[in-house]
């Protein structure tokens, strides 16, 4: 009985690991990300874009079956030194108002973002893992959930032979 209590805890301690090692190395933001962000945050200028009439709508559903989230995806244009640029801007809801704050680079106003660059810039700083840790974390998430699968459908065996073995 120890010993499958052990073996228990180990799969779901494997599989916990895994899981989150594999979720920190694949989500980590890009270095060209980081460095887009903090260029944002010491030198752009913020202003505001005005959202089309008309936009786009995709569900994405995660789990078959479920109504999904959806996802509103806007054009908005601003101006810069009297010339419209253009950009998207993706919500799951609909905006209350026509508008949306924009910062940009007043060198490339091609770079944009439509959240605070600086306050992005520290949300992902600390976000900021080894791709590696995905290396670790995928064959010990595979390992664990295969013990945890295999120690299931043992258990669900005996049950139905009645615990013979």
């Amino acid at each position: 009985m120890k010993r499958i209590i052990f073996s228990l805890i180990a799969a779901i301690v494997l599989t916990y690991f895994g899981w989150q090692l594999t979720d920190k190395g694949l989500s980590s933001p890009s270095d060209e990300s980081l460095k887009k962000y903090e260029q944002l945050c010491k030198g752009s200028v913020k202003t505001t874009g005005f959202l089309d009439s008309t936009y786009t709508e995709t569900t994405i559903k995660v789990i078959k079956g479920s109504s999904g989230t959806k996802m509103n995806k806007f054009t908005f244009t601003f101006m810069v030194d009297g010339q419209t640029q253009t950009g998207s801007y993706t919500t799951s809801g609909m905006p209350k108002n026509p508008t949306v704050d924009v910062w940009y680079d007043p060198t490339n106003p091609d770079s944009y973002l439509t959240n605070d660059p600086c306050k992005q810039y520290e949300y992902s700083k600390g976000k900021k893992h080894p791709g590696w840790y995905a290396f670790i974390g995928v064959p010990m998430l595979l390992v664990g959930a295969g013990s945890l699968y295999s120690m299931l459908k043992r258990g669900l065996k005996e049950l139905m032979s009645g615990g013979k073995k």
